[in-house]
């Protein structure tokens, strides 16, 4: 036989056991609807080598062997990958490369899916298209920086394309997205990081516990805001209904991979053009952007939905300052818009960011007299914030609970911030403290920076402190809730630190406006910032994983679910969780017919109306079990409530306020 043939078999035999390996080492993401195969990355080899289409498409024969799906996925998944392989290998540039395996898996796959188990075809096809897509980019990042290295060909022996270069610069930052996205997900996310158990006793993540539980109620049929409730728009309620159908946990996951990595994308190009590409403090922006995100972030929550847009929005405008550039501010304009329309079918006070964004470029037009792009953008920022709006509206209206929506974004929310404005309990003054240290250190800083940047710049960051910094103060209950603006600042002070650091040393350069440019001082102190900074982020990242295994806060959790599992039946799904007593029953499988109510529910300071609400459910028979928080650790509202229920349910009996020692939550018979 020749030897060129046996050199082939040998090649596509090596391909096609990788594709094996790496496929059943992420099993089951491999399979059913997630599709989350890292193996599919290596189907772009395809794309320098025409003939490892036999060994991929052999491959993925043997790795569906294993299926969950049965036979059929050998046939139809095979098929999928054979198309996707053949496509590639048409096609010169990667870049367009990547799309065939997203559209062959997401429409066979899903079509098996629904054959097999059923599945809603186009369901399917978005959350399969999802997984492959994702696993594409981290393949275009991958293969654009190893094939400009020579040896790769060499050892690939490249038939076609041995001259791609691709964009080496975007490659590089699609790959650092993609790391910093899986490294705070691990480390940042309560609910997604696989290093935590999805059932918390900490109280540190309730919101994406009540939204993963709102979830699988939509799952089953039940209406946000009638059947079950929380203040938040509906946004949420339908980002945690795909999670469902993605599998929970892992499809979270999933998500928040896509949204952190478009997120970091487009900050790390922000720090680029801000820098000049200065590495360095591009490095160090990142890195302090993780530390604060480790220490702030829970994860599962509203502002994961905001992230692509903030990124989005800081990008446009940056670009739009640096280049002078009214094409830029006009997508910069329209992403304020949509995010503004998000925000308010999220939580309404996260919309001042965008509306700082937009004065300033009120500002900026008038400056400039740009009356007719002033316009044109006003116009766009409209669009785009009714555009995000009518989704929403339209499954309100359609679902029956248009009112209880409305209600809830307007008077629920507005009567939340005032009832609870003066209630200075242990988070608010946490975020007042922080809110009104931080005032000094900004007036400063904008005052150093008056004279060394770009007057538009700076100008930028004026007219977003100014707006967002007192709005935050009036309504700030947590910290987290100042996160949207997090990006904006941590470029506003890396301004400061690069030209601060540089200060002491050196010649400084005239930048292309006649100011000052210190960055080629003295470079000690930029490194004393960055090893400063790595070993801050290794702290940070490893502060809350030691503390919750070392304290044995993993031990407790997994006592509290199997006492639950042990001492409460399943089989009427009748348990009601007033407060932080969803978290506790959640990962046990328990769900409730029954309204849910959410102390958090932000029509309450627990109004007569809910509470007569609850109490008629509870009398109602379909409760058999109520789970709250444990009673000594209420605040005075709690208890309040608590109370009342108590006394006007007098057939509740307390069975378990003490688990092992740990006082967590207490578990109400209804006898």
């Amino acid at each position: 036989m020749n030897r060129e043939i046996i050199k082939k078999i040998a090649a596509n035999a090596f391909v096609a056991a990788l594709y094996v390996a790496f496929t059943l080492a992420c099993y089951p993401l491999a399979f059913d609807q997630i599709q989350f195969r890292l193996s599919e990355v290596l189907i772009l080899l395809c794309f320098f080598r025409k003939d490892l289409v036999f060994g991929l498409t052999l491959g993925c024969a043997i790795a569906n062997s294993f299926s969950t799906l049965g036979p059929i996925d050998i046939a139809f998944g095979t098929l999928a990958t054979f198309l996707a392989c053949i496509g590639i290998c048409m096609v010169k540039h990667l870049g367009i490369a990547i799309f065939f395996p997203v559209l062959t898996n997401a429409f066979l796959v899903a079509w098996e899916l629904n054959i097999v188990f059923q599945a809603p075809y186009w369901e399917s096809v978005l959350f399969v298209g999802i997984g492959e897509l994702a696993v594409m980019v981290l393949g275009y990042g991958l293969f654009v920086v190893i094939s400009q290295n020579q040896k790769f060909h060499d050892i690939l022996q490249s038939t076609q394309n041995r001259e791609y270069k691709g964009n080496i610069r975007n490659g590089i930052i699609i790959l650092s997205s993609i790391v910093a996205a899986v490294v705070t997900i691990i480390f940042a996310s309560s609910i997604a990081s696989p290093i935590y158990q999805n059932f918390r006793s900490d109280g540190f993540d309730n919101d994406p516990q009540y939204f993963l539980y709102i979830g699988r109620l939509m799952a089953e049929g039940q209406k946000p805001y009638i059947d079950i409730y929380d203040h938040k728009g509906l946004y949420i309620f339908y980002y945690y209904y795909l999670v469902n159908f993605l599998g929970g946990k892992i499809g979270l996951f999933v998500l928040e991979l896509a949204l952190y990595a478009v997120f970091y994308y487009f900050f790390i190009k922000t720090v680029s053009l801000v820098f000049e590409n200065h590495i360095k403090t591009s490095i160090i922006c990142g890195l302090f952007f993780f530390i604060v995100m480790t220490f702030t972030f829970q994860g599962g929550a509203d502002l994961d939905l905001q992230l692509p847009f903030i990124g989005l929005l800081l990008y446009f405008y940056t670009k739009g300052i640096k280049n002078k550039d009214f094409k830029s501010f006009m997508w910069g304009n329209l992403v304020a818009g949509l995010l503004a329309g998000l925000d308010i079918n999220l939580r309404m006070s996260d919309a001042i960011v965008p509306f700082s964004c937009v004065c300033f470029y009120a500002y900026y037009a008038i400056k400039n007299k740009k009356w007719k792009y002033a316009f044109r953008d006003a116009g766009l920022c409209l669009a785009g914030l009714v555009t995000m709006c009518i989704p929403p509206i339209v499954l309100a209206a359609t679902g029956g609970y248009f009112n209880e929506m409305m209600a809830s974004l307007s008077s629920s929310n507005v009567g939340y911030i005032l009832s609870k404005r003066f209630l200075f309990t242990h988070p608010q003054v946490a975020s007042y403290l922080m809110l009104l240290v931080a005032l000094p250190l900004l007036v400063i800083s904008l005052v150093f920076l008056r004279k060394r940047i770009d007057k538009d710049e700076w100008m930028f960051y004026v007219i977003s402190c100014a707006i967002v910094w007192p709005f935050e103060l009036f309504i700030c209950l947590f910290p987290h809730y100042f996160l949207p603006m997090l990006p904006f600042l941590i470029i506003f002070f890396a301004r400061v630190f690069n030209l601060f650091g540089f200060m002491q040393k050196g010649e400084p350069a005239v930048d292309y406006n006649g100011t000052l440019d210190y960055t080629k001082g003295n470079d000690k102190v930029h490194k004393a910032i960055l090893i400063a900074c790595i070993a801050v982020s290794v702290f940070a990242a490893g502060l809350y994983p030691g503390y919750y295994y070392l304290t044995g806060l993993y031990s407790k959790d997994k006592a509290i679910q199997e006492y639950i599992e042990t001492t409460t039946e399943k089989k009427g799904n009748n348990m009601l969780a007033i407060d932080y007593g969803i978290s506790f029953y959640l990962n046990s499988n328990f769900t409730t017919k029954t309204k849910y109510f959410s102390s958090q529910s932000w029509t309450i300071s627990f109004e007569d109306d809910v509470v007569d609400e609850l109490v008629r459910y509870i009398n109602a028979g379909e409760v058999e079990y109520v789970v709250t928080r444990d009673y000594s650790t209420m605040n005075e509202t709690y208890k309040k409530t608590v109370d009342e229920v108590l006394t006007r349910v007098p057939n509740l009996t307390l069975i378990e306020s003490e688990m092992k020692g740990n006082k967590y939550i207490d578990i109400y018979r209804l006898n």
